[in-house]
């Protein structure tokens, strides 16, 4: 390694480091899924998942997970506990090696060699084989806790832009209750049906007369989500008559309002965007065309506000799987309708409002992504030596490889040799 710290040394870790893979079986029957006094912890490759009476080892130790979707994780085990297959098992040589420091560097998911696709799994014997820069153990120690103390920071920092989005999605509700609750409050001034020039279900095609290519795209209740945003996923394609193809075509500004689904997803709507000809939609989707004194963007903020949500909540027809609105029902909900300036000017204050709301909510996805960089350029410095100091009465690390071959080698001759047989 070039450029490597003064009191550093190259070594593979096998050198420093006993391994093993873990094989304790568990026996049905004698297992508990809650600690409990008697019990001790046994580690599978998803982590610590039962307890069980008696364990197989001892001791301060690092356990790989060997093989799956987590593959290169670890898990600390202390004590007296079990590990079984699909782990590995690391005990470290205290008198050269920090465990929590070996434990950062093992759990970094860029450190491993892997193989596998459908079933990914860490190659344990490889990777220990491969030199690694060692520090003096003091710095070891000292980096551990400098990573322990950022680490802590990291996971606040990213505990608090997490929270953004679900403030974020508060905020976008208390807009829209803002917005429609005190017109609610002093009733409205007529129904759904009051303000519609049409209204209908869409067609009918089985999911066998659905295709994936031949056709015209056929919009289903999945293809739009409760903000009112589209997608294209998984979309299908269905046979129509010219007459169908008529009747069913989807216009700019058709309001689309799920009549059939789960009873959290029920009613969501949706407004059909410009520039998108020549689909026809499902009928578990009623299409709705406001009369021209509502502007469509104005019946979507209101239909898609709490006032109106808690309305329609009570008259929502569930079974344990589905649950649907009926037309006649809607038909009758109360509605709003001041003057189209009014409505023009309440979409634009909602839309200016939501705009702000969404851009502070990518910029703290962004900022997100930017911690774990941020935590993986941390992890590269720390072992680069850049993290912490050097300092020069560390106790270098050769010296204390020297000594644990000089351990070993001893435990080697102490053993005693069985003689031959007369």
């Amino acid at each position: 390694m070039t450029g490597m710290p003064t009191g550093w040394a190259l070594a593979p870790i096998n050198t420093f480091a006993r391994s093993r893979s873990g094989n304790s079986k568990l026996i049905k029957g004698q297992q508990a899924q809650e600690p409990a006094a008697g019990l001790f912890p046994a580690f599978s490759a998803s982590g610590q998942d039962v307890w069980v009476a008696h364990p197989e080892h001892e001791g301060n130790a690092i356990i790989i997970s060997a093989v799956g979707a987590r593959c290169g994780k670890t898990f600390r085990a202390t004590g007296q506990w079990s590990a079984v297959a699909n782990t590995h098992i690391v005990w470290p040589e205290e008198i050269a090696v920090d465990t929590d420091w070996l434990q950062l560097l093992l759990n970094d998911e860029n450190f491993w060699e892997k193989g596998g696709s459908a079933q990914p799994f860490v190659k344990v014997n490889a990777t220990f084989e491969r030199e690694i820069p060692l520090p003096p153990l003091p710095e070891q120690r000292r980096i551990a806790r400098k990573l322990d103390t950022l680490s802590a920071r990291s996971t606040t920092a990213r505990s608090h832009l997490t929270a953004i989005e679900k403030l974020a999605e508060r905020y976008r509700t208390a807009v829209l209750e803002a917005a429609f609750r005190t017109a609610w409050d002093a009733g409205c001034n007529t129904t759904i049906a009051g303000c519609l020039e049409h209204a209908e279900t869409g067609l009918v095609r089985s999911k066998a007369e659905q295709t994936a290519d031949e056709g015209y795209p056929y919009i289903r209740m999945n293809h739009y989500d409760l903000a009112g945003r589209w997608n294209d996923r998984d979309l299908t394609y269905v046979a129509a008559t010219s007459s169908e193809f008529e009747r069913y075509q989807l216009r700019a500004h058709d309001l689309l309002f799920n009549t059939r689904n789960s009873a959290e997803l029920v009613g969501k709507v949706a407004i059909w965007p410009e520039g998108k000809d020549g689909y026809l939609f499902n009928n578990n989707l009623l299409r709705m065309r406001f009369s021209e004194d509502v502007v469509p963007a104005f019946a979507f903020w209101q239909m898609s506000s709490p006032p109106f949500r808690r309305y329609i909540e009570g008259f929502i027809s569930a079974t344990t799987s589905v649950a649907a609105i009926y037309q006649r029902s809607l038909m009758a909900a109360p509605f709003w309708v001041p003057d189209t300036d009014e409505q023009h000017e309440i979409v634009r204050r909602i839309e200016t409002a939501f705009a702000k709301i969404d851009r502070l909510a990518a910029e703290a996805a962004k900022a997100l992504k930017l911690v774990g960089h941020l935590d993986q350029r941390i992890l590269a410095k720390a072992f680069a030596g850049d993290l912490v100091p050097q300092d020069p009465t560390d106790e270098p690390a050769e010296t204390l490889l020297a000594r644990i071959r000089e351990e070993r080698l001893s435990a080697v001759k102490g053993k005693r040799v069985r003689k031959p047989s007369a």
